[in-house]
């Protein structure tokens, strides 16, 4: 059987799903495609039964996301408030355990990687305008292409070094080649000697 539309929106989670609903509502025709076989992305819910459905997704909305909560005020997807009264559950290391206040009691070395993970993504979070996200600048020297700079149409491209085989093997993207923070190897001076050597 062959379609045809105007736009052709690829997926069908809830970004997917929003552009079509509100290209249709401006006159055009779209198709939507799909490779599972069911809508919604990572919103999605499971039957564990009993009449109860767990949340296998994304399952939260709060202060700043005025577009999802008017969107699901106006498909008529009730919400409720949350609570963070009471105790805490946390699942680590293949256990259960409660915990009352705000930090769980795991090994603090653990903690203390968690809490830089968290001020990491706030920084960068910080950056991303709430009312325009799209305007949000990419941190100097982030992206994709560190190990090679095109020069202008017709040269050929610079080499940045790759990093050591230290920070290979902990699987994170490469740091600045002067900044290697597992070593001192990948330190521009260092990188000179050995390739005189």
């Amino acid at each position: 059987m062959e379609r045809s539309a105007e736009v052709l929106v690829v997926g069908a989670g809830l970004a997917g799903l929003t552009a079509a609903r509100e290209l249709v509502a401006a006159g055009r025709s779209v198709l939507v495609l799909e490779a599972r076989d069911r809508v919604g992305g990572r919103v999605v819910s499971r039957d564990i039964g009993g009449g109860k459905v767990v949340e296998m997704g994304g399952q939260y909305a709060g202060p700043t996301q005025d577009r999802l909560l008017a969107l699901a005020a106006d498909l008529g997807v009730a919400t409720f408030p949350t609570y963070d009264t009471g105790k805490k559950v946390l699942h680590f290391n293949g256990k259960r355990g409660t915990y009352s206040g705000a930090i769980p009691r795991i090994n603090p070395l653990v903690l203390a990687d968690v809490g830089r993970a968290q001020a990491r993504l706030e920084s960068l979070a910080a950056r991303v305008p709430t009312d325009a996200p799209w305007t949000a600048q990419p941190r100097p020297g982030s992206g994709t292409g560190r190990r090679s700079r095109p020069g202008p149409a017709g040269t050929p491209s610079a080499a940045v070094p790759a990093p050591c085989s230290r920070w290979e093997r902990r699987r994170s993207s490469p740091p600045s080649p002067a900044t290697c923070p597992c070593c001192t190897c990948c330190s521009t001076p260092a990188r000179a000697a050995r390739s005189r050597n």
